[in-house]
């Protein structure tokens, strides 16, 4: 390739061509050759110079547009790799692929890091749970509960111990700086943190289900959408309310970063070591 075409050599010393890119177009020109379509000098250049600066994945789509033909329905194929698991080949479309990037997002909080084989998973145990609970059955067979949502019971439990913290450690924080009182702590005990369903629905739709984090620095937006959390601007332990306009999405990292920032390290230290005991405690 590089005989054929030795001006890309610049390309990849700069790293504007992959090595990945230039092998996966070697290969498309030699498949689509075999195949009796093969593409001219110049042709090539083209091509070659529509994968500068792209990724893996767009470098595979920018090759199958070429393509003379495109087998859009392989066959599926199942392959024992061990004992009890499975290499599983499918096709998938795009539309599809991008609905479950979006349900990896949704399910972030009970699957942190999860891949495609776990959500997969997860989505025929939701599936299967649904229909069982449809079924009019006099009893059901106890079922022990998959690694996942043991992830989430585990995380909603340090999650609202982290909130409940909040207002234990509003005494002892630095009240100039956060303007919390142990008056309003106290309040706050009296209060139900419950938001209202309606409430979140519509602070999710004004932030477009992101996180709305803009950084000082920068001026850059989070825009994450992996494990959202409602945050209140006025913390809830200060008085702040469970209105649409005193809400915000903020990722898990900047909710924490945030609290931080208003609380003090030392206290958001404390309160996870704290989560860490009552957890140890609860799940002994």
């Amino acid at each position: 390739m590089l005989a054929r075409h030795p001006d890309i050599e610049s390309d990849i010393a700069d790293g504007a061509l992959t090595i990945t890119a230039l092998n996966s177009a070697y290969i498309f020109f030699k498949r689509e050759t075999k195949a009796g379509h093969a593409f001219c000098f110049n042709r090539q250049g083209e091509i070659l110079e529509s994968l500068r600066q792209k990724s893996t994945r767009e470098v595979e789509r920018i090759l199958l547009a070429h393509a003379s033909s495109q087998d859009l329905h392989r066959k599926e194929r199942c392959r024992q790799i061990s004992e009890t698991v499975v290499s599983l080949t499918i096709t998938l479309d795009q539309v599809t692929l991008e609905k479950l990037e979006s349900l990896k997002s949704l399910w972030s909080h009970k699957m942190p890091g999860a891949n495609f084989s776990q959500l997969i998973a997860a989505m025929a145990d939701s599936c299967l749970s649904a229909r069982e609970l449809r079924r009019p059955t006099i009893c059901r067979p106890n079922r022990t509960p998959a690694p996942e949502l043991e992830a989430a019971s585990s995380f909603e439990f340090e999650h609202q111990f982290e909130l409940d913290l909040r207002e234990r450690d509003a005494a002892t924080v630095d009240v100039s700086a956060t303007g919390i009182t142990t008056a309003g702590a106290s309040e706050s005990h009296k209060r139900s943190r419950h938001i209202p369903s309606a409430v979140r629905m519509t602070v999710w739709m004004r932030d477009g289900g992101k996180c709305g984090f803009v950084d000082a620095e920068t001026g850059e937006v989070c825009s994450s959408r992996h494990r959202l959390e409602v945050d209140h601007v006025l913390p809830f332990a200060s008085g702040g309310a469970h209105t649409v306009e005193n809400l915000r999405l903020r990722c898990r990292t900047h909710n924490q970063w945030t609290a931080s920032q208003m609380f003090g390290g030392r206290a958001t230290k404390f309160r996870r070591s704290f989560v860490r005991e009552l957890h140890v405690a609860y799940t002994a």
